[in-house]
């Protein structure tokens, strides 16, 4: 059988099927366009079985009974491209990045500069993907 990535046309049925397994109940969620087509845009080395625990994943982060495209967790290994972020998403990673060039890479005196914790803006900074000591 071919790798997952190169039958991305399976993906919406996959999807579907892993969310009836974990959500038999009704009202079923279901996930987005948007988080289909990323989903599809996936490598996905661990195929079946990473597509599984990342929709799982995606159920619990949910907030509401659709899966978005938010919902899914950043893992680098499960696509080797960026999921398609929002205009908010590419703002906020933009004001991290020029606080941090700012602040010479200096996440602490960043996140003074921007009125945020330190705590917030590590949470910011692994949520974009940002390493400080990287530049």
């Amino acid at each position: 059988m071919p790798p997952l990535r190169n039958r991305a046309a399976e993906i919406p049925a996959l999807v579907a099927e892993v969310i009836a397994e974990l959500r038999p109940d009704a009202p079923r969620p279901r996930c987005t366009p948007q988080a289909l087509a990323a989903l599809a845009d996936g490598e996905w080395p661990g195929n079946v079985r990473q597509l599984r625990q990342v929709v799982a994943s995606a159920l619990v982060r949910s907030l509401s009974c659709d899966i978005t495209v938010d919902d899914l967790p950043d893992v680098p290994s499960w696509s080797g491209r960026d999921r398609r972020r929002s205009r908010l998403e590419q703002a906020e990673r933009q004001a991290l990045v020029t606080a941090l060039r700012e602040a010479a890479w200096d996440a602490e005196a960043a996140a003074r500069d921007l009125g945020i914790s330190r705590a917030t803006i590590y949470r910011k900074l692994k949520r974009h993907g940002i390493r400080p000591g990287a530049r």
